[in-house]
């Protein structure tokens, strides 16, 4: 999909704007009913958070529109999980340099915090 209008990186608004737009086409009035009764202001501002920084990169953005589910607008979840999947799969996709840290980011575990340590050996766990 070619959009002469967002360059490969835009702003998360201006990403948002393109994906709804996108799929509002794609889905018609399902698109629209999908939030009846919400407030659109939230709508928006729940996306921009869950989506988050994929929607920065228009080529990670254009191979999760490729792959939208034929019968359903997707979540925010689901879309933001259409965007991880495209990185995932196509190491084609433009890195931009902080998904490249949050992926990175995301394969190290978590330190285990000294108090838990201490609890741990208190109840030998793990001994």
């Amino acid at each position: 999909m070619q959009n002469s209008y967002l360059n490969k990186s835009c702003t998360e608004a201006e990403g948002l704007d393109y994906i709804f737009a996108y799929m509002g086409a794609v889905y018609g009035a399902a698109f629209s009913r999908h939030w009846d009764g919400s407030d659109p202001t939230t709508v928006r501002a729940v996306w921009e958070e869950i989506v988050g920084v994929h929607l920065t990169n228009k080529s990670i953005m254009d191979y999760s529109l490729a792959n939208l589910p034929a019968d359903f607008p997707p979540s925010a979840i689901a879309f933001r999980n259409l965007c991880i999947d495209g990185i995932r799969k196509n190491k084609k996709i433009d890195r931009d340099p902080v998904l490249l840290q949050i992926e990175e980011d995301s394969k190290k575990a978590a330190p285990v915090p000294e108090s838990v340590r201490l609890l741990a050996k208190q109840w030998k766990v793990g001994a």
